[in-house]
């Protein structure tokens, strides 16, 4: 199931819960249905097909930024830093002892996914996990502005891409 972010269309809220495949296809038809801009604040990313969705949105031009945890970036299996190198994709880490645990994403600034649901294979197949998905104005406006607060605050942890900005 995609979830129809256009104007017009109706405010949703839909939870989803794992392990479960079609919850993970939810997850990966909503990730794959973004048109201009993801903005990504998680724990970590280790499932190669979310990375493929992230990945595949780039190719198509969306614009992607990436918020994740300085320690789990680091960790064995960890895509954050390969997304960031590899496909120049903005990424800041938190630069803290304590953890950056959000799990949520912003896409087309039209739709929140949000929930205790890790981007790895063991929140997949294992762990006892939930997403919402909603297109709530006022949710929306909130995690944006949280997104915004965190970018802003960890401006000195950018990874550092293969592309420079010079021209």
């Amino acid at each position: 199931m995609t979830y129809n972010v256009e104007a017009g269309a109706g405010v949703f809220v839909s939870p989803v819960f794992f392990p479960s495949e079609e919850s993970y296809g939810h997850l990966l038809s909503t990730l794959n249905s973004a048109k201009k801009s993801m903005d990504i604040c998680v724990f970590t990313i280790t499932d190669d097909q979310i990375t493929r969705a992230i990945t595949q949105a780039v190719e198509r031009g969306v614009k992607v930024r990436i918020i994740s945890d300085d320690d789990k970036s680091e960790d064995l299996g960890s895509d954050v830093k390969r997304l960031a190198r590899d496909y120049n994709i903005p990424t800041r880490v938190d630069g803290s002892e304590a953890h950056m645990h959000h799990k949520f994403v912003i896409i087309d600034d039209s739709l929140v996914i949000n929930g205790s649901y890790n981007w790895t294979k063991g929140a997949r197949f294992d762990n006892r996990e939930d997403l919402t998905l909603t297109n709530s104005g006022k949710a929306v406006q909130a995690f944006k502005s949280e997104f915004a607060k965190l970018w802003s605050a960890f401006e000195a942890y950018e990874i550092k891409t293969l592309k420079t900005n010079c021209p």
